[in-house]
């Protein structure tokens, strides 16, 4: 080959090398979409009989779940019980294992009459397993950091059921006053509640930081509670359970629902306990409900169904006009076995889009199916990425 002849070969191959490198920088990967395969989502699935009891000998080929409608190959699939145990767990195992977090949300107006909500409560706390869970309680706008110790959380259950009327009835005196939004509440009111949570064998509690601005008596209500809470709970890593204990329904904005995705998205269970009076217990035979209970105009009819479209976004569910204890057994019973499913999702969808729904079914009939409904992308714990 003569020398002028691979010259221009050279010269040629290497325009050419140029031209593919600029066209592959201007063909930078696109940013606008999340790829799936490098991340898993884990999905927390609680499966029930007609009776209310887990179905604990399901095994992986009978579940299926779903992203967008399309079909996800299950990557991952565990059980976990969260059964008292009288001796301690493997530490092995226990290092293994995910502690979960338990929140008990106290609402505004009387808890413990004449349903015995703070009663059931208490009972629930005291039948937590401490090596599995931790336990967080959100009352008068402040909030406990996760405690495994189960006696100071019920010391702290057990004077709010003692003093919680007082305090509320000076709330309800600072309302009465309040001629304008901008109201603050009265300082025997703010000592009040400080004093609550000063005795050093409690727990102790600080502002929930999106609450620490705001002073107006109005403030003190059970939705912005609500919303506190499920911020807080945001930052705690693993799964959350959020028990609502409330006099009366939740009533939520038009827009309940971008707080419910944001606590899907969380793994925040939400579970709603109304303890304002046994008003009809045949309007909720073993935790169902029957609208024709109800008139249809009625503000409680509504009520509960927004509450129970949020708590069945994510994976919770409502018990109302019933005795408290009554449903927080149920709770209890309901959350002590679930399935871990985690699958990589197999499909990129443009950020636009950035909440995605979850479904799952089970090749079992008669079973009643708890999941969260969906999560946001850019929620998913750094932990699970790989």
């Amino acid at each position: 080959m003569s020398k002028h002849l691979r010259l221009w070969i050279f010269v040629m191959v290497g325009a050419s090398v140029a031209w593919i490198a600029s066209g592959i920088a201007r063909q930078a990967p696109r940013k606008d979409f999340f790829h799936g395969g490098v991340v898993l989502v884990p999905i927390e699935v609680r499966v029930l009989d007609r009776d209310g009891n887990p179905v604990t000998d399901l095994k992986q080929s009978e579940f299926t779940v779903f992203e967008d409608g399309i079909q996800q190959p299950i990557a991952e699939f565990s059980t976990r019980s969260y059964q008292p145990t009288s001796a301690p767990s493997d530490p092995k195992e226990a290092r293994r294992e995910e502690k979960r977090t338990v929140a008990f949300l106290l609402g505004r107006g009387r808890l413990n009459r004449p349903s015995h909500g703070l009663d059931g409560l208490i009972e629930f706390a005291r039948n937590i397993a401490p090596e599995k869970q931790s336990l967080v309680v959100s009352a008068f706008r402040h909030a406990t950091e996760p405690r495994d110790d189960r006696d100071a959380v019920v010391r702290l259950l057990e004077w709010y059921r003692d003093k919680h009327e007082a305090i509320d009835g000076l709330l309800d005196r600072d309302m009465a006053r309040a001629h304008g939004p901008t109201l603050d509440v009265s300082g025997d009111t703010r000592r009040a509640v400080d004093s609550f949570f000063d005795r050093q064998d409690l727990p102790s509690a600080t502002l929930l930081p999106s609450l620490a601005e705001r002073t107006r008596a109005l403030d003190y209500n059970d939705w912005d509670y609500f919303v506190g809470t499920i911020d807080y709970l945001r930052h705690i890593a693993g799964q959350k359970h959020l028990i609502v204990l409330l006099q009366y329904a939740l009533a939520l904005p038009s827009d309940f629902m971008t707080l419910a995705r944001r606590a899907s998205s969380s793994r925040i269970t939400v579970w709603f306990v109304q303890v304002g009076g046994v008003r009809s217990r045949r309007s909720l035979p073993n935790g169902r409900f029957n609208p024709e209970a109800f008139g249809t105009a009625s503000i409680d009819l509504t009520r509960f169904r927004d509450d129970l479209t949020f708590a069945e976004e994510t994976g919770g569910s409502v018990w109302f006009y019933r005795d408290a204890r009554d449903s927080l057994t149920y709770v209890r019973t309901w959350t002590s076995f679930e399935y871990l499913i985690g699958y990589y999702p197999s499909v990129a969808i443009p950020t636009p889009k950035t909440y995605r729904k979850l479904h799952v079914t089970v090749g079992r009939s008669a079973t009643r199916v708890l999941y969260r409904r969906g999560y946001d992308i850019g929620s998913l714990d750094s932990t699970m990425r790989h």
